[in-house]
């Protein structure tokens, strides 16, 4: 039997086998064969075979069904190779960039190879043809091809991996970093700007820029520290990018409504401001109009310091009752400034009752005739004489102190020199009608004696 013919009767047996079990087998006639009569015909071939000079007997059949059962496994074993060498070169390709490498563990690495390890030792003892040992020497062989195969992959994986993570740890800690340094950047305007004059010096539009600014610098700078291949870089540059525009969205919005209250509470605290200022300004007009109706003595005296007291307070009652209503904002923003306001008032208040009260008495003790030595007018005329007097400002309200304690204390001299240059006038006076009473009663003779008594009485 030639090298072709076998080659070609061991085809065709092969098809046979592998086709008994899954079709119908018919005759010439195309009638449909059963197992026993195939094996009839089988038979009686065999025995044609014999008659022929074929040179073809049992024994050199079942040499050539051993040789086709090698042929068999050998194909079933390098086919079973090289599908696992392909699941192999596949899972190397599939995980060389550094994203898909870390999403495989090497443990979950080497569990897949050994699972498809373990799929195709099943499936290639199905298709072995043979004795058991046979199968078994085969399947032995092919197990330690495989598992060679798995442990060439495996550590370089494992290094890989390892590189990756390395890299992915340095990549996390370089945008970790520029992501506390945005926060901290944010943080620190945050804090900068919680005035309302220091947040009204930035517009948001100004500080989006800001903003924008430091964003680009910190991630042309992290571009630089990242390592790995440029779409890992990518990846890790646009997830910083999503997380910083967050923060700043999220800044930006913050900070524009933190502005338009800094806006309405600057517009409040201005009107406020104009309606303090037109009330302060109205007393001090009223002030100085009470100081000017009053410089005359007539006028002065007709109205005493409590009734100028009542009429001051009275005004301010009225302006500070009119500015509250004038006033915005909240409760304890309007309530201090109506403090505030108030003890203005009641500054100007004291000041001009102090000088009023120093002006009434010296116009009193002018119309009582006890005053002697200069008068207020002339006082008011040296102080003014003086370079450091505001020419604008009323003598009764800014009279110099010191001038009107020495006005006063001339005053209470001369009135003390009255008083007493009166008692003596008196008591004078008396002695003089006691003496003329005596002398018309008794005369002048013999009445020394009395007359001594009566002086001593």
């Amino acid at each position: 039997m030639d090298e072709d013919f076998r080659q070609c009767l061991c085809e065709y047996v092969t098809s046979v086998v592998h086709s008994a079990g899954t079709h119908v087998r018919t005759d010439r006639a195309r009638q449909v064969l059963t197992g026993a009569q195939l094996a009839a015909r089988i038979k009686g071939v065999s025995r044609y075979w014999k008659t022929q000079r074929y040179d073809f007997s049992p024994m050199k059949m079942a040499e050539a069904f051993a040789v086709m059962r090698q042929e068999l496994n050998r194909r079933a074993v390098e086919a079973t190779r090289r599908e696992y060498d392909q699941f192999v070169q596949e899972l190397d390709r599939d995980h060389q960039s550094m994203s898909s490498c870390l999403r495989v563990k090497p443990l979950e690495m080497q569990r897949r190879l050994e699972g498809k390890r373990q799929e195709l030792l099943e499936r290639c003892q199905g298709e072995l043809r043979g004795e058991d040992p046979q199968k078994q020497a085969a399947l032995e062989e092919l197990k330690k091809e495989l598992d060679k195969q798995m442990a060439e992959f495996l550590p370089r994986h494992e290094q890989r991996f390892k590189m990756a993570a390395m890299m992915e740890e340095e990549n996390r800690k370089a945008v970790e970093a520029s992501r506390r340094k945005y926060e901290q950047f944010v943080q620190q305007l945050d804090h900068d700007h919680q005035s309302m004059h220091r947040c009204l010096s930035v517009k948001p539009a100004e500080m989006q820029r800001r903003q924008e600014g430091k964003r680009q610098k910190l991630l042309e700078r992290c571009r630089g520290e990242l390592r790995g291949e440029d779409p890992q870089k990518q990846a890790a540059l646009e997830e910083l990018k999503q997380e910083l525009d967050k923060q700043m969205d999220e800044f930006l919005t913050a900070y524009g409504q933190h502005f338009k209250m800094a806006e309405m509470a600057e517009m409040r605290e201005k009107a406020n401001r104009g309606a303090v200022e037109a009330a302060r300004r109205e007393y001090g007009l009223f002030v100085k109009q009470l100081d000017h109706g009053h410089q005359s003595m007539s006028s002065c005296l007709r109205v005493k310091p409590l009734e100028m007291k009542r009429r001051q307070e009275g005004k301010r009652q009225e302006l500070l009752k009119r500015c509250r209503g004038e006033l915005r904002g909240e409760d304890p923003q309007k309530q201090a400034a109506l403090e505030e306001l108030k003890q203005e008032l009641d500054k100007q208040m004291d000041q001009f009752l102090s000088a009023y009260g120093q002006c009434f008495k010296v116009k009193k003790a002018e119309w009582l005739g006890l005053y002697i030595g200069p008068s207020l007018a002339a006082i008011a005329r040296r102080a003014r004489a003086r370079p450091d007097w505001p020419a604008h400002l009323p003598i009764s309200k800014w009279l110099p102190l010191q001038e009107m304690a020495e006005a006063f204390a001339v005053m209470r001299q001369e009135l003390n020199r009255r008083a007493v240059e009166a008692t003596r006038r008196e008591y004078d006076q008396f002695v003089q009608e006691l003496v003329s009473a005596e002398g018309l009663r008794i005369g002048n003779e013999g009445h020394q004696h009395t007359w001594g008594e009566a002086r001593l009485r």
